[in-house]
């Protein structure tokens, strides 16, 4: 059955494509390829729900993001009968935060930075937003070392630095004429640079 709803659509986006290039197209000329793939692309963005994508959740998702890392809390030791202050991290904001937040769901947020190039912008000011989180607060030892790192791999761009070094294979002459011959190459190579000095 649910093939037959595929091809349905298929046939009835076809029919579409069809209508549409027969409408824009002069009768002479021939319809390219290209040309039936942009009139199908703008019947298929027409069809179904509308977004719920509003320009204001730019601004939005940045204040989301725009937290303190973390706080000073005064808190009461019933030992010493004495006050005292120390530091905690804030809650940690996430997209799937912001998104239930504005009651969506989490991919839908990504899906709207591949469409809309401003709110993109947005979602790199809060991944950069995210990345000084974690690292003030590990660096602050606020927050787990393990979760920090797991997170910073997966969660943000931050990745281990792994150093690669070119080894090179350099073949040793096996006999002492090669040697030889090398040597006087090398020779005649230095006695030119000094020439030319």
């Amino acid at each position: 059955m649910a093939q037959t709803k595929k091809t349905t659509k298929k046939a009835s986006a076809k029919k579409a494509v069809q209508s549409v290039v027969a409408k824009k197209a002069p009768a002479k000329k021939k319809v390219t390829r290209k040309a039936a793939n942009q009139a199908a692309k703008k019947i298929i963005n027409k069809v179904g729900r509308p977004t719920l994508y509003r320009p204001e959740f730019c601004q939005a998702l940045i204040d989301h993001f725009d937290v303190e890392p973390n706080r000073e809390v005064t808190k009461f030791s019933s030992k010493s009968d004495r006050e005292y202050t120390v530091k905690e991290a804030n809650p940690m904001p996430t997209f799937g935060g912001f998104a239930q937040k504005i009651k969506v769901g989490a991919q839908t947020i990504l899906d709207w930075s591949k469409v809309h190039p401003d709110f993109e912008s947005a979602v790199q000011q809060a991944r950069a937003s995210s990345e000084n989180y974690l690292i003030v607060n590990a660096l602050a030892d606020l927050i787990s070392p393990a979760f920090a790192l797991f997170v910073c791999k997966n969660y943000t761009g931050l990745r281990d630095i792994k150093e690669v070094l070119e080894v090179k294979e350099i073949s040793i002459p096996e006999s002492p004429v090669e040697i030889e011959k090398r040597i006087a190459v090398l020779n005649k190579d230095i006695e030119r640079l000094k020439a030319k000095m």
